[in-house]
């Protein structure tokens, strides 16, 4: 997938100014963070994954994940919003968890850079 064919989609998404939901992912006029790379992505290659929630799209789905500064950032790369504090953390992300892969952050918000400027 072409990072601008996935801002494309995100761009789909948000004209049509879903309202926002937990669970949603564009299909039904709602969406959450991590729903709309979702639906972008399943826009594009009608992708279903296993669980909603950007710590999985953390966990699962990065090839990597780095601290970016405003010059590193390029359209279609996603941002995560993190805290330490694991007091909030679903039990599958911590240690021993179903999800667990050692980095116990919890990626509470995740955002797409659709634009630099």
């Amino acid at each position: 997938m072409k990072a601008q064919d996935f801002v494309a989609a995100v761009m789909q998404i948000a004209r049509d100014r879903p309202s926002y939901r937990i669970g949603g992912s564009g299909k039904d006029g709602t969406c959450d963070c991590v729903g709309l790379i979702m639906g972008a992505v399943n826009r594009l290659e009608r992708v279903a994954y296993p669980l909603h929630s950007s710590n999985y799209f953390a966990r699962r789905e990065m090839a990597t994940l780095e601290a970016a500064e405003d010059a590193d950032l390029t359209p279609g790369m996603l941002v995560y919003k993190a805290r330490q504090d694991t007091g909030q953390l679903n039990e599958r992300y911590k240690k021993g968890g179903s999800v667990d892969n050692g980095d116990y952050r919890d990626f509470y918000h995740v955002g797409i850079v659709c634009g630099v400027s």
